[in-house]
């Protein structure tokens, strides 16, 4: 086994136990959809194993709730408008826009 340190962050879109792979695109919802996303740390294009602690935030358009994991939340759409979402983890930040449309 080896250790090396994450270079960047990725952001991936799950559905239950499935991984529907990184968001690399804005994405857009419906007023009510809700998605799972969780931040994963990334050498070059390889993903790493392991999670820690991480900070997320977003704009008043979206509501982040946790799911059950220190690296994943759920994000439920709100109210019309676009949302950025910010995560902290790894001494990175990452952000993906989210348009929600009513």
């Amino acid at each position: 086994m080896s250790v090396v340190a994450a270079k960047r962050l990725g952001l991936h879109r799950r559905d239950g136990g499935l991984d529907l792979g990184e968001l690399v695109d804005d994405v857009e919802l419906i007023t009510g959809d809700e998605m799972l996303v969780e931040v994963e740390p990334y050498l070059n294009s390889q993903r790493l194993l392991g999670h820690g602690a991480s900070e997320w935030t977003a704009d008043p358009a979206i509501t982040l709730l946790r799911d059950g994991s220190l690296a994943r939340r759920r994000v439920v759409a709100r109210t019309p408008g676009q949302a950025t979402l910010t995560v902290k983890a790894f001494g990175f930040e990452k952000t993906l826009t989210i348009r929600v449309l009513p």
